[in-house]
């Protein structure tokens, strides 16, 4: 199984045009818990799909597991979960259908 590499400026916040420092690399301890959250709640579709945000998501998936999750630990874990994404600003959009609010 090939490792997937993620993004070099991908930082706890999301992604940054600056060099990414030591404090702010991804905590990787929730990664388990937010890609169980993908997996049980997420389908993916062929398309990137411009209306769900990582920051929101990201909130979504806080309630469904109970703890602060970064944006950037979010977009890592949708990365590593093999979704494909957009990077906008900070936040990233994926490849996913529709979810209720």
């Amino acid at each position: 199984m090939k490792e997937i590499e993620l993004p070099k400026n991908l930082g706890m916040n999301g992604f940054s045009d600056k060099k990414i420092v030591d404090n702010d690399l991804i905590d990787i301890s929730l990664l388990t818990e937010i890609k169980g959250y993908i997996v049980a709640e997420l389908t993916p579709r062929a398309t990137i799909n411009l209306r769900h945000s990582s920051y929101g998501l990201k909130h979504k998936c806080e309630n469904y597991i109970g703890k602060y999750v970064s944006n950037g630990q979010f977009i890592a874990s949708m990365i590593l979960v093999g979704y494909k994404y957009k990077q906008d600003d900070i936040n990233a959009y994926f490849n996913i259908k529709s979810i209720r609010n």
